[in-house]
């Protein structure tokens, strides 16, 4: 389960009025990091782009606006799976409030070969495919950087090179503020920092 492997298999969806919305063939991958060690693991669903029948076109999620997914994510709630089993979603439901980017849930059950595997999350997952969605930028153009050190997406160069202005040079000067300013989206690190304050 450390390897990061996928597999071929088919998915099937039902709402909550026991509706089949998805029957489709796909990947699948075991999803997360120290928690892939657990006996209840995450797993990744990705649509399989050689596959013309495999599509997620389904509104997932209540507070979101679209409906064309490549990637979903069922989550097997991380660190808490043997506790609360809800605190990592409700962290990221809150930022929704704060006027910054936010990973949207709702629960489900689980079925794997038939048989039962327990309460899960269906979570957005935090990929290229993220900004597309949300924001409607192509994901061919960002750098998604996890960290100071992974580019998950695209390049590390950009914000290598802005870090290291930032670093290297005196913000009280005008002129270095008004270059890291044209580098860095003010706003939105201001209202990340106001909320970590009140959280």
């Amino acid at each position: 389960f450390w390897e990061d492997w996928q597999r071929e298999c088919h998915m099937e969806y039902y709402d909550k009025g026991k509706v089949k919305q998805i029957d489709m063939n796909g990947l699948v991958k075991v999803h997360g990091g120290w928690t892939r060690a657990n006996p209840k693991k995450g797993l990744t669903i990705k649509v399989d782009k050689y596959l013309p029948e495999s599509s997620m076109n389904y509104k997932f999620f209540k507070d979101k606006n679209f409906t064309d997914f490549k990637s979903i994510v069922l989550r097997a709630a991380g660190n808490d799976w043997q506790f609360a089993h809800f605190r990592d979603a409700l962290i990221s439901q809150s930022l929704k409030f704060a006027h910054t980017d936010w990973v949207a849930y709702h629960e489900c059950v689980v079925f794997l070969n038939g048989a039962y595997w327990g309460i899960y999350e269906v979570r957005e997952l935090t990929n290229a495919t993220y900004p597309e969605n949300n924001y409607g930028v192509d994901n061919d153009s960002i750098d998604l950087v996890r960290g100071n050190d992974w580019a998950i997406e695209g390049t590390m160069t950009a914000y290598n090179t802005t870090h290291n202005f930032v670093a290297g040079n005196n913000m009280s000067v005008q002129a270095n503020f008004d270059q890291a300013k044209a580098m860095i989206d003010l706003e939105n690190a201001k209202r990340v920092e106001s909320w970590i304050k009140e959280a």
